[in-house]
């Protein structure tokens, strides 16, 4: 068995999940159909607290986290 995985980052930017990923990836009517794990800067605890509540609330059982 093999596995291929796409890494999707901008590196340490708190930025990038603020900004235009929600509309264009997370609202995706794709999403959830395939495992996707999705990681972010660890600061985004501290940072973004809300909004990563609401990525954990509204994530589907294909999502999965990663702090990079």
């Amino acid at each position: 068995m093999h596995t291929v995985t796409f890494v999707l980052s901008d590196g340490d930017n708190v930025h990038w999940l603020h900004d235009g990923w929600l509309s264009e990836i997370w609202t995706s009517k794709l999403r959830g159909k395939f495992p996707l794990s999705v990681g972010f800067n660890a600061a985004e605890r501290d940072l973004g607290q809300p909004l990563v509540e609401w990525l954990y609330t509204n994530a589907t059982a294909n999502d999965s986290f990663v702090a990079m």
